[in-house]
């Protein structure tokens, strides 16, 4: 007897405590923090022993990281400016805007990386936005419903927030701390009415800041949110219907008055943002003509209304396998840089979730079965919400963008959790209410086992992967199908003690499986952690070491306007180098939203594939096109050889170090050309060192400007090169395509360099490597045969050598490869021409330009072409002649997007200055001081009001 009742004892003070646990506010909110802090000390130490720090070998290792750490590096420095030439070619500082989150949480990363790597301290603090977030929700949802309810679901969204696109592209991360603090600005607002409306201006500024891009989906997001659940309050309102339409509509006119107040004082960001991406990138928006014709045909160029399936740009057949992944994202964790449940290559509709649990998703269901006026309205707005997000023309409207990205419109996701949430609450973890609603849950979940069970046994031909690891797709799907079979089971037995007067087991199984869903999904977001962070590491440790090698050796000064070509190797550690280091102009660059005024020039003179937002470039590194791209400094290999007349050599610790002898900091043309289609790839590269190339001649005509005829250039450079083919051999095991070379005559060895094309895939082959050998090698190890230096080589000896080999990074067999041999009298005659113009001087110093230049005597139009990208945000300062006269220098389009000044008939001695002024800058620097205003004027006598009050109540 005594035992029983000290048994019943001991389960009553266990029961008590665990009532006492949550029955108070901080220990949930303790718990949270505790397994959050487990996870980062595990996923660090992890990271930290394989020497590289938390990243997904994405779009984040090639973007986003190298994006900040050039700009905490250049913080450090005190080189920060408005103009930003480590991007290629150069470009406004806001380009980068939307990879640099300007909010607390990028501050704490900076602080953190004095005492580590840029990379990892950036790691880190991004794990804290999911986090705070969660903790955040916690806080939310406590104010409305129980600390168990709001406990899961902060569990729920940083799995579900975290195991999509958010930790491919960093910066989302933050949705995830600033939606949910949208949603309490919000409650605050409907529920306390008066002084937190002044606080949604502040909300608007720091969303702008933190990312211009998402502020427009976060801001959308709070709208529908404000409306949702002041439309669904307002049911629960005795007051007249009149009544309460007229309360509606004023306070959601205070709201986005207050909401657009704030976008006005944020617009000193948020207008050169906006403009450089609207006006100066492929990232254009759409016309209403265009989507109101996607309504009705299948249009390529919007997809806006409904998903079809694209092959070479032609719109085929309904994407089916679109909307199957939709409904699959409801049921796992989906890992899109491990797995792609969509068409290959269908980028808009990757890194998209509607992943709450399949828990969540449970009492997603039986939210549509509460009863209650607030319920009810609520509904509408979550099953609208829901529908637009399968047509595709409103993630275009949501997305602020042509292609309907599904990782822009995630307003479903958040009200499909507040919504989960309400049921959670109201049937406090159980399945009270609708039998029907339990049916239909039933139903739903046993589609979703259906659903995972088809995949399992017909993988991979539905879901498409992005590295084809089979083992991790069963380690991602088997664990899903036994989940969602046990909450079948969980609900099957619910059912059946339902049917008999009885429940109690779904109140307790359901949130452990949610529990259980959250380790999981936790261990599949950190399941791609390998070591490739560690060559992250030592490629930017080894090529800082070797820039700064270089800087020692030659009088380097940046404000110069040269570039540093370092040869390397092209990987995702490298892609974005330039912005990573900022003093080197590697040739390969990657940004979403940069759609570089170069193209023109890459794909007409140097037959560069032309990507908007990517580029692989070696055309302006050889001796003829290095000026064209102010290439002065070269670091290379060991085994490539330069021209020691024209290039000082020095070798440190197996590495060549570079330097153009002579000194072009920039090009003066007097002569000109249109584009030259019928010239040929060596004809063209020659040209464009001696003329300058202008698009458009009807635009300049009355600068004077003269076409040269293209007979005339030809001529000009008909006894400097020669043109053959070489045979092709075979094809290494290692993917290297080998020529003979031994069959070319005898004249090519009156030449001075050598200019390899393929005459398929033109331009893709060369971005591997290119060796030169008299025997096939037997081995993979090449690097004791001679190099050449992207598709070039120097010296008169090419003919000695038998065998080419070059490394095929193609699909597409390139059996054939045109050689022009070239002389260098096209690159002396070009040094003679410049060497007439005298006393040459350029400095860059952040956003000021200086250039001087003596000009000889004669009558001609001259265009000083620099080698930044031409944009119509520099300006040239007024220049006067010796009579006070005023100068009219013009920036002009010049070489395909460099930046170009016209200099007048009769002018020697050029002095000019230009400033660089983003565009927008100025207009939104004016309408944030007047938004300032507006908001002061509102807020100090707001304050003051509620201070006498304060002092009036005290009083009495």
């Amino acid at each position: 007897m005594e035992n029983t009742t000290t048994k019943d004892s001991f389960k009553h003070k266990i029961k008590n405590a665990w009532n006492a646990f949550w029955n108070n506010k901080w220990y949930p909110f303790l718990t949270l923090l505790v397994l959050f802090a487990i996870i980062l000390i595990i996923v660090f130490i992890y990271t930290d022993d394989r020497g590289g720090f938390l990243h997904m070998n994405s779009d984040d290792l090639i973007q986003y990281y190298p994006y900040i750490s050039g700009f905490f590096d250049k913080i450090k420095q005190g080189n920060v400016s408005l103009y930003d030439t480590s991007l290629f070619g150069g470009v406004s500082f806001f380009s980068a805007a939307y990879y640099i989150p300007l909010d607390i949480f990028t501050f704490l990363a900076f602080l953190l990386s004095f005492f580590m790597e840029n990379e990892t301290a950036y790691a880190i603090i991004n794990f804290m936005r999911p986090v705070c977030g969660a903790l955040l929700l916690y806080y939310v949802f406590t104010r409305k419903f129980n600390t168990k309810v709001s406990f899961l679901c902060a569990l729920i969204l940083f799995c579900g927030g975290t195991t999509e696109s958010y930790y491919i592209f960093p910066v989302y991360l933050g949705i995830c701390f600033y939606a949910p603090l949208g949603m309490l600005l919000i409650d605050l607002c409907i529920e306390k009415k008066g002084y937190y409306y002044l606080l949604l201006p502040i909300y608007s500024v720091m969303v702008i800041l933190y990312d211009f891009y998402i502020a427009y989906m976060l801001l959308a997001f709070t709208s529908i949110y404000f409306v949702a659940t002041m439309f669904a309050s307002l049911g629960n309102s005795t007051d007249a219907h009149n009544k309460r339409v007229l309360e509606f509509f004023k306070r959601f006119f205070e709201y986005l008055l207050f909401v657009l107040l704030g976008v006005v004082i944020g617009a000193f960001f948020l207008m050169p943002s906006a403009l450089y991406i609207m006006h100066q990138t492929s990232r254009n928006g759409t016309s209403l003509k265009d989507i109101i014709y996607s309504l009705f045909n299948k249009n390529p160029s919007i997809e806006s209304y409904w998903y079809f399936n694209n092959e070479h740009g032609t719109i085929v057949d309904f994407s089916w396998r679109h909307y199957f992944t939709q409904w699959m994202n409801l049921f796992i964790p989906n890992d899109p840089h491990q797995l792609c449940l969509v068409e290959p290559g269908d980028y808009i509709r990757e890194h998209a979730t509607m992943y709450i649990t399949c828990g969540g998703f449970i009492y997603f269901i039986y939210f549509f079965f509460q009863r209650g006026k607030y319920e009810n309205r609520l509904k509408f707005f979550v099953l609208l919400m829901n529908i637009l997000l399968c047509i595709p023309l409103f993630c275009v409207i949501f997305g602020f963008n042509t292609a309907p990205y599904l990782r822009w419109f995630f307003i479903p996701y958040f009200l499909n959790l507040y919504a989960a949430a309400i049921a959670m609450n109201q049937t406090n973890l159980k399945a009270t209410g609708s039998k029907v609603g339990l049916y239909i849950t039933i139903l739903m979940i046993t589609l979703g086992l259906i659903s995972m069970v088809y995949v399992l046994m017909l993988s991979p031909s539905v879901f498409i992967h992005y590295k084809n690891v089979g083992d991790y797709f069963y380690l991602l799907l088997i664990p899903s199908l036994v989940a969602i079979s046990l909450y079948l089971l969980i609900l099957l037995l619910t059912l059946s003690f339902k049917l008999r007067g009885k429940d109690f087991l779904h109140g307790k199984a359901i949130p452990i499986l949610i529990f259980l869903e959250f380790v999981f999904a936790t261990i599949i977001i950190f399941a791609n952690v390998d070591n490739t962070s560690a060559r992250y590491y030592t490629a930017k440790t080894t090529n800082e070491a070797r820039l700064n090698t270089m800087k020692e050796i030659y009088d380097y000064d940046k404000k110069n306007g040269y570039r540093t070509n370092l040869y390397t190797i092209f990987g995702r550690e490298t892609t974005n180098l330039n912005i990573l280091e900022g003093d080197v102009n590697f040739g390969r660059f990657f940004q979403s939203f940069y759609n570089t005024p170069l193209n023109t020039v890459l794909k007409s003179y140097y037959e560069e594939p032309s990507n908007s937002w990517s580029r692989t470039f070696n055309g302006g590194y050889s001796l003829i096109s290095g000026p064209i791209f102010n290439t002065k400094y070269i670091i290379s290999n060991e085994n490539i050889h330069l021209p020691l007349n024209y290039y000082n050599e020095t070798i440190k610790e197996n590495t060549k170090y570079y330097e153009l002898k002579d000194d072009i900091p920039f090009i003066v043309y007097d002569t000109f050309m249109g584009a030259q289609t019928s010239f040929n790839s060596i004809q063209k590269q020659a040209s464009i060192l001696h003329y300058g190339y202008i698009e458009d001649f009807d635009a300049v005509k009355d600068l004077g400007i003269i076409e040269t005829p293209s007979g005339e250039i030809r001529a000009k450079f008909n006894n400097t090169y020669m043109t053959g083919y070489l045979t092709f051999v075979s094809e290494t095991d290692n993917h290297y395509y080998i020529y003979d070379i031994s069959k070319l005559s005898s004249a090519y060895k009156n030449y001075d360099a050598y200019m390899i094309m393929p005459t398929t895939e033109i331009r893709r082959l060369t971005h591997g490597f290119m060796y030169l050998a008299n025997e096939i090698p037997t081995t993979t190890d090449y690097t004791n045969l001679t190099q050449l230096h992207y598709n070039t080589y120097y010296g008169n000896d090419l003919c000695n050598y038998k065998y080419l080999l070059v490394e095929n990074n193609t699909k597409n067999t390139v059996t054939t490869a045109r050689i022009y041999g070239y002389k260098y009298s096209i690159y002396d005659d070009f040094i003679t021409k410049q060497n007439s113009y005298t006393n040459k001087e350029f400095v860059l110093d952040g956003t000021k330009m200086s250039i001087k230049v003596t000009m000889p005597e004669d009558t001609s139009v001259k265009v000083i072409k620099t080698g930044y990208t031409y944009s119509s945000e520099w300006e040239i300062n007024q220049v006067f002649d010796s009579n006070n006269n005023p100068i009219d220098f013009k920036t002009i389009n010049i070489d395909g997007g460099f930046l170009g000044i016209v200099v007048p008939k009769g002018i020697q001695n050029v002095d000019i200055t230009l400033n660089f002024s983003p565009e927008g800058l100025s207009t939104g620097l004016k309408i944030s001081l007047v938004g300032i205003i507006i908001y002061a004027g509102i807020l100090i006598p707001t304050v003051l009001v509620f201070i006498i009050k304060k002092k009036k109540r005290v009083t009495e």
